[in-house]
């Protein structure tokens, strides 16, 4: 399921429902919006993964946790390493000073793989981007 809960009213009620009908040692794999990122805090109200008003749900640690506690055993996050979400959000922050280089970089293959995409990976290494997806399996 990739970029789906962030979007639901009650995104623990579908994990329920999904509990439901797994198998005991099926695997759940879903995408998520990540809001302890380092895009988040940096780039607060301009931060490309809020998607206002279409995301009604923000994720952390802790309500993943929390959503996957009942049946579940364990679970693990692997960090992304998606640059448009850095690259979104800065060109959000300063469109309005112009953001001349950011267009330029935003456009170019070529300088978002040099630029932007080893510190995206970086992040990606320390558990910090804003994108993750969760693994875990029905106990």
């Amino acid at each position: 399921m990739d970029m789906v809960l962030e979007h639901l009213y009650y995104p623990q009620e579908a994990i329920k429902k999904i509990f439901k009908i797994l198998k005991p040692g099926g695997q759940l794999i879903f995408s998520i919006p990540y809001f302890n990122g380092w895009e988040f805090g940096t780039f607060r109200e301009f931060s490309y993964g809020l998607h206002l008003p279409a995301h009604l749900f923000f994720f952390s640690k802790n309500n993943i946790r929390d959503m996957l506690s009942d049946g579940f055993s364990g679970f693990r996050i692997i960090f992304q390493n998606f640059d448009r979400d850095v690259i979104a959000s800065a060109f959000y922050k300063h469109r309005e000073k112009g953001g001349f280089l950011l267009k330029i970089i935003s456009r170019s293959k070529l300088l978002r793989w040099i630029l932007i995409r080893p510190f995206v990976f970086i992040l990606s290494l320390f558990g910090l981007t804003s994108r993750v997806t969760v693994k875990t399996k029905k106990a």
